[in-house]
């Protein structure tokens, strides 16, 4: 007979992982959208939703060397 709190932190730990993961994947998407806005020429003061310090490490990064 299946035990009700085991089922309970099971779910639990499902729903937390699934959190986590739809968090990083947003903010993987906001890194590589920013990054096309950089390839595209767009200046590191109008991206918006990324610390400026971050938005200018991608810059650097997407700059041919």
């Amino acid at each position: 007979m299946p035990c009700n709190w085991v089922d309970g932190w099971i779910k639990e730990g499902e729903e937390k992982g699934e959190q986590r993961g739809e968090k990083r994947g947003f903010e993987l998407g906001k890194i590589e959208t920013a990054r096309r806005m950089l390839e595209h020429g767009m200046d590191v003061a109008l991206i918006a939703e990324l610390p400026e310090e971050r938005v200018r490490r991608l810059a650097a990064q997407s700059s041919p060397q």
